[in-house]
């Protein structure tokens, strides 16, 4: 990959034009950035500032705002409205809908990205719930809501944890982004910030117990497609069953060759959808038979070498491809991307990882290192782009898309601390 300039200046993101002929476009103040009078106290023994409650009730307000996947408005606007308040230099809104907040260093230097998506899974099962969804509550050191640990306690954290740096021993500069539709297409709308600011490093927030993730599994959708002859079901030699031209195939992919990583794992691949053409059908042999598999894939496995490594074993008799997807925006902009998400590895000389790593010590976490198997943004970062890549965040992956989804609030405190750690063992 190529070296990548050092930052001078913030670069600008294109605006959202707005009915009535605005623009989303924060105006650009020249205030002080930090206020830590409202954000943050001291220690009384003298040591870093701590953040107060504040970021607790800025997650119980993200939490009460619904926001699935091309519904995520209200929470941009609230993002954006709390950077503005917190001081940061820029913070504006694209055309897919994602925000970026800016912080400029006081010193030319790197750029460090943190990313944090805005969208939730719907909840399926609300009579099962015994917390509002949308209520925030807190019982105990637990808060409740959809979205509490996937991904709104890692949102309110990067946004809140900007009162804790000081832009003096900053070199270079940080963006810290609500990004767009993650749960229907990982990276998608990261790709647009990433493609827009050239960050040299990302960080992206999400549930991982205060641990430093240091790659992740890849994923995507591949079809496997056969193509029959449509016939009566009472004279089926008229015909070619696609079902029946499939299941050879699909029984070979069962036994397709799983490899390991020494560092990500294994492969897997699991047949979750099997759809026949026509359906429902009226006595008519079907003409055309899909299905579609989840995989998880191992680093550096390009598009082109996962289609012929599984057309290589399934056969002649049907096509693999990969699944397109169109996720439309709240903004009336459409993502548009092959269902390929791939997986990365960031090598332990890298200095994202080494000044994460210091900068956690620094406040007293030891963040052990692990790798995802689970798909996150990362997979446009460190998967396509080649950015150096890292994931850290509050709450666990096993918390998610559940029934009384929660976060425990402690961890969200400290990994505001850790997140400016992070940017100032980064940057500093």
């Amino acid at each position: 990959m190529a070296s990548r300039p050092t930052t001078t200046c913030p670069r600008q993101m294109p605006p959202v034009e707005l009915q009535g002929g605005g623009s989303r476009r924060a105006p650009i103040g020249k205030a002080p950035f930090l206020r830590y009078n409202h954000l943050t106290t001291h220690n009384h023994d003298g040591g870093p500032p701590m953040p107060d409650p504040d970021v607790i009730q800025f997650l119980q307000e993200l939490v009460r705002l619904p926001s699935l996947s091309g519904q995520e408005e209200a929470v941009a606007r609230a993002v954006q409205a709390r950077m503005l308040a917190l001081g940061y230099d820029r913070a504006e809104i694209d055309a897919w809908g994602n925000v970026c907040g800016i912080i400029a260093g006081a010193r030319p230097g790197p750029s460090l990205l943190l990313d944090a998506h805005m969208d939730t899974v719907p909840i399926a099962d609300p009579q099962r719930w015994t917390h509002d969804p949308f209520g925030g509550e807190i019982e105990g050191d637990r808060l409740y809501g959809r979205g509490a640990t996937d991904n709104k306690g890692c949102l309110a954290a990067i946004v809140m944890m900007a009162a804790l740096l000081d832009r003096n021993r900053l070199a270079g500069a940080v963006y810290v982004t609500g990004t767009v539709n993650e749960e229907e297409s990982e990276g998608s709308g990261l790709a647009k910030v990433v493609d827009a600011l050239h960050p040299d490093y990302v960080l992206i927030a999400e549930g991982t117990a205060l641990a430093l993730g240091i790659g992740q599994k890849g994923r995507a959708s591949v079809l496997v497609e056969a193509e029959g002859k449509p016939a009566h079901a009472a004279n089926p030699g008229e015909g070619v069953n696609a079902v029946y031209k499939a299941l050879p195939a699909l029984l070979r992919l069962r036994d397709l060759p799983l490899r390991q990583h020494p560092i990500v794992g294994s492969e897997l691949a699991e047949l979750v959808e099997l759809i026949s053409s026509p359906y429902p059908s009226n006595s008519v042999v079907p003409f055309h038979c899909l299905a579609r598999y989840d995989y998880r894939m191992l680093p550096d496995e390009t598009k082109e070498d996962l289609i012929a490594r599984w057309q290589a074993v399934a056969g002649p008799e049907v096509k693999v491809s990969l699944r397109r997807q169109q996720v439309p925006c709240y903004t009336g902009t459409v993502l548009e991307c092959d269902d390929f998400h791939p997986a990365w590895v960031t090598p332990p000389e890298s200095r994202l990882l080494q000044g994460a790593r210091r900068g956690l010590a620094a406040i007293g976490q030891r963040a052990a290192d692990f790798a995802a198997h689970y798909c996150t943004n990362g997979s446009y970062s460190g998967g396509i782009a080649g950015i150096p890549t890292l994931i850290y965040g509050p709450g666990i992956m096993q918390h998610a898309h559940r029934v009384d989804e929660f976060v425990e609030t402690e961890q969200v405190v400290a990994a505001t601390r850790g997140f400016a750690a992070i940017v100032e063992g980064v940057l500093a």
